[in-house]
């Protein structure tokens, strides 16, 4: 923040590695909601030369201990998302979304499971090195499942993304 409240808000473009700042003015009385399941990773860029393995963060906080998650990744971005039991999942509905509901944890270890005592969870994704999948542009949120035969959704985290770099 600057000295008259403003937020600087800095924007990385991937493909040429430079950066532009934004001045971002918050207007009095605007609030936005607070994103009660964080997910968050190591890497935004991830390379294909180095075979890189991410890590993702799954915080959910202590009401979700114990719960079942399922992390989700897309190829269409994130917005406006889809709705599941009331809940909306900030990933576009395609067929990789389709995919992790279908074959939980298909796409790497951790993408199903349970969070800790802590409410919080590890799920990691290996780059393997295969040139097609150069520049690709993935996304990811995680949904908290209530225990139960239907397994209805109780929330969803943030979507956060990665790209695949040389």
């Amino acid at each position: 923040a600057t000295a008259n409240g403003e937020h600087l808000l800095k924007i990385r473009n991937f493909s040429s590695k430079n950066s532009t700042t934004l001045l971002i003015n918050y207007i009095d009385n605007v609030s936005f909601a607070p994103v009660d399941y964080l997910l968050r990773s190591d890497q935004e860029t991830f390379s294909l030369s180095k075979g890189n393995t991410v890590r993702f963060y799954l915080e959910g906080g202590p009401a979700q201990a114990n719960q079942y998650y399922l992390m989700i990744a897309g190829f269409s971005g994130c917005y406006p998302g889809f709705d599941m039991d009331g809940v909306n999942v900030p990933l576009n509905w395609d067929m990789l979304v389709g995919m992790c509901f279908n074959n939980p944890g298909f796409i790497a270890p951790g993408f199903f499971g349970q969070f800790d005592g802590n409410g919080q969870a590890m799920a990691t994704m290996a780059v393997p090195n295969d040139q097609s999948l150069l520049n690709l542009a993935l996304f990811y949120s995680y949904i908290v499942l209530s225990p139960g035969p239907s397994t209805p959704v109780l929330d969803a985290s943030n979507a956060i993304n990665t790209i695949i770099v040389k």
